[in-house]
């Protein structure tokens, strides 16, 4: 971690201290406010990365841009397909995650069913991309129902006035490649351009399972897109583009801290409540559980093998159809656009998820024995879903130009999301008892699955409206209103308990409604106010809202339906930033401060019900509000024609002003280190816990994030040029979870990459996290299966094992 400080230091060194011959900072356009503008000129704090960034740097995942934008963090759920990226400290712990990903201007963002705050996304890594777009903070107006935080937009690429082709490859460690090509160019004069993509990649996993001896987490994708550009007429304009893409992703390789192996500790609670009676419920004096800090699991991963096969679970599948359309018309005052959009998804994740297992021996238990996993517990997670989305947005502007400029538009967004949940966990009192061969017998016949399904249906009506008070001093606002209108059918959970060896079958819940209606509707709006200083230096000001929606969670649900509806989470960003550009444009400096109230985050609690065994029942519901101070600085400086420096930190001052739990769950009293004994209600069941989590953080927030680079360019004979760059990410401790307890802990990262290039063809040499960087950056919490007995409320920590250093070399040839 101090080798990666240090060259962020040097990083920051370098910039300030040279003061020779400067060269020009190439312009980059944006089309972040649905119209192509100067990055340097437009009134909002977004890191943009060009086709030539992306090549270079070899940006193909969400991870990837994470490390080179610190206002942007990247954390992992349950699986793959589990994605939880935040933009400036806003938590993605319940319901849909705090920010949108939009191909193209199309919302592909949705919500997973059986995960709380996470959600599955396209195959991204193969994309054809031009320009990836980060818009910072709440653009509801821009891009709906999902930027509640800020969106990620990419624009893919499409055909030009001249053929061109290129094929690219990739070999790197740990049996990575990748094949690329593309092809395009006119069909029919200048009036009709076809483009043509095509991808596949593969890669094994990097660390090896040791109970069956094979790496986990690789993966292989495959994508191929077409894409067409019709211009019959200099006012008209459409493109169409169709793509289809399958990938695969191994079993994730888990790193677990529980009671299993001895790696969890004895937590105590409060001498307060210890062996306090509540309610039905004896608080205990201790658990057992990761211990409070840094995260710092054992190493070793050890991962359950499917009992049926007795070979690794399978992992996770996805497979995507995208097909978008989109014209545009000028008809002289205004420019009328139309964009239709079909998305189909087909996912799977089979795979073990308490993270634990050991190799199958001969039991004997239960009779009359055979093969399997020498465990009292295991909980396998076996989900097939179908997500399929409709959308039109249609919309006329007057966007260019000085004086008044706006926009008007529609926007119909239905999702159908439909999921069969085979998902099981078991677990038995007898430890010398194979949890492994019992699932199989559970399962014969079949574990009867459980439907889950999500309908939405949005339509909005969105507004720009700018104006030009003087040449300098313009003023605009941006307004949508949403309708939202939802259909469920509420899921129930199975769970086996056992006695000695035998599971006991838990007979599924009774069906939920399947159609379940909920309807919401909200109005986001955003004033902004900007001021040109002079053609270097941009100033603006803007205060806007952002809605998260709420719903019903249809995460393992045990309890009543009305106990699942939470509302919307909302917030209000107030904002002061500045474009500048220094030295004859050859620096540029971007500084965004920022406040943002948070309020009404969805959460899990307990309320009395006497009616219930253990007196209480979860509940989701909304609680607590936030604030968050932030300051976000982005440079760029072209020191001479050869040495060119970046630099961006974004600091975050995120906590809880008000955040009351009311629990009864001794691993949330633990790692909260208080409780304070209250009644709610009436009755024998109306003593709670309450803990005070005001002045908390916020979870996975980091104080500090930071990234630099430094890549000088030396020319060489016949238009050649050597390109040698460094790049370093910084990121301070995050906390876990709301309690604070414990952490991921800060760590830096050193990227190196060698460019040969020409016109025509380049050779890049890389070598990823040099310093072998093997900080925790991503898990999750579970109750500890393998204490469920012995110490009722332990807790574990299922921890995904972090990339290690990794190099490569990849090539493109441009024909």
């Amino acid at each position: 971690m101090k080798r990666g400080v240090f060259a962020l230091g040097l990083l920051s060194a370098t910039a300030l201290g040279v003061e020779s011959a400067y060269a020009q900072i190439e312009e980059i356009i944006v089309t972040a406010r649905k119209r192509a503008e100067s990055l340097q000129e437009i009134p909002l704090a977004i890191t943009a990365f060009t086709a030539a960034d992306i090549e270079r740097a070899g940006i193909a995942r969400i991870e990837d841009i994470a490390k080179l934008t610190p206002s942007l963090v990247f954390d992992q759920g349950f699986s793959a397909q589990d994605t939880r990226p935040t933009i400036r400290g806003l938590p993605a712990t319940r319901g849909r995650p705090p920010i949108g990903v939009l191909i193209d201007g199309v919302d592909v963002s949705t919500e997973a069913v059986s995960t709380a705050g996470g959600g599955t996304l396209l195959n991204l890594r193969l994309l054809d991309v031009e320009r990836i777009e980060v818009v910072k903070g709440p653009q509801s107006a821009l891009y709906g129902r999902v930027a509640f935080g800020g969106a990620i937009n990419y624009i893919t690429k499409t055909s030009g006035p001249e053929f061109e082709s290129k094929v690219s490859g990739t070999v790197a460690s740990h049996g990575t490649y990748e094949i690329a090509g593309s092809a395009s160019g006119p069909v029919a004069g200048e009036k009709l351009g076809l483009r043509g993509y095509a991808a596949y990649s593969r890669a094994d996993g990097y660390y090896e399972n040791t109970v069956s001896g094979k790496n986990l987490g690789g993966y292989e994708s495959a994508q191929g897109t077409l894409t067409a550009l019709a211009t019959p007429s200099d006012a008209f304009r459409l493109v169409a583009s169709v793509s289809y893409s399958e990938n695969d992703t191994e079993q994730q390789p888990y790193l677990q801290i529980s009671s299993a192996d001895n790696s969890s500790v004895t937590v105590p609670l409060p001498s307060s409540v210890a062996g306090r009676r509540i309610g039905n419920f004896t608080i205990p004096a201790s658990i057992r559980g990761p211990a409070p800090g840094e995260l710092k699991p054992n190493r070793t991963v050890q991962v359950s093998l499917d009992p049926r096969t007795l070979r690794d679970y399978p992992g996770a599948a996805l497979d995507t159809v995208l097909g978008r359309v989109h014209a545009e018309y000028d008809v002289g005052v205004a420019t009328i656009e139309s964009t239709t959009a079909y998305l189909h998804a087909k996912s799977t994740v089979y795979q073990d998820i308490d993270g634990y297992g050991a190799k199958p021996v001969a039991v004997t238990l239960p009779a009359p024995g055979g093969i399997g996993e020498p465990l009292p517990s295991t909980f396998e997670f076996f989900t097939d879903g179908w997500t399929q989305q409709v959308s039109e947005d249609f919309r006329i502007s007057h966007l260019e130009g000085d004086g008044l400029r706006w926009m008007v538009g529609g926007l119909f967004w239905q999702e159908k999301a439909t999921q069969t949940n085979r998902s099981f966990a078991i677990l038995l009192t007898a430890p010398g008892a194979s949890a492994g061969l019992n699932n199989v017998l559970a399962n014969n016949p079949a574990i009867t699955s459980t439907g889950e399904s999500r309908n939405t249906e949005h339509k909005s009506l969105y507004g720009i409206l700018e104006y030009d008070v003087t040449s300098q001093f313009a003023v605009g606002v941006e307004a949508r209103q949403y309708w939202e209108d939802f259909v469920y059918g509420f899921p129930t959970s199975q769970i086996g308990t056992g006695v000695g060896a035998t599971p006991l079958r838990t007979t599924p819940g009774a069906p939920g409604p399947k159609g379940l209606p909920l309807s919401e509707d909200y109005f986001a709006p955003k004033v902004f106010a900007e001021f040109k200083a002079s053609d270097q230096a941009l100033l603006y000001a803007s205060v806007a809202k952002g809605v998260k929606p709420g719903g019903i969670s249809t995460v393992g649900v045990f309890n009543r339906l009305a106990d699942n509806i939470y509302s919307p989470e909302k917030l209000w960003n107030y904002e002061l930033g500045a474009k500048t550009t220094w030295l004859d444009g050859k620096a540029i400096l971007n500084p965004a401060a920022f406040y943002m109230d948070y309020k009404d985050k969805q959460v899990s609690t307990l309320v009395v019900d006497p009616t219930a065994a253990s007196g209480f029942r979860g509940v989701v519901s909304n609680a607590g509000g936030a604030r968050v101070y932030g300051l976000e600085l982005d440079a760029t400086f072209a020191v001479t024609d050869q040495l060119r420096l970046n630099a961006a930190y974004t600091h975050l001052d995120a906590k809880y002003t008000q955040f009351d739990v009311f629990t009864r769950t001794a691993s949330s009293i633990a790692y909260a280190g208080e409780c304070e004994i209250v009644e709610v209600g009436t009755g024998t069941q109306s003593t709670q816990c309450k803990l005070n989590l005001a002045g908390n953080k916020l979870e996975r927030a980091p104080k500090h994030a930071a990234s630099g680079s430094i890549a000088f360019t030396q020319p060489l004979e016949n238009g050649m040029e050597l390109i040698a760059e460094v790049a370093a990410q910084y990121q301070s401790k995050r906390y876990f979870d709301e309690f604070n307890g414990q952490w991921f802990g800060g760590f830096a990262n050193v990227d190196l990459r060698l460019t040969l290039e020409s016109k025509a063809w380049s050779i890049t040499g890389y070598v990823d996290n040099v310093f072998d960087e093997r900080t925790i950056k991503s898990g999750f919490a579970q109750g500890d299966f393998f204490a469920f007995f012995t110490s009722p409320g332990s807790r574990s920590n299922v921890l995904l094992s972090p990339e290690p250093v990794r190099g490569g070399v990849r090539a493109s040839y441009r024909f």
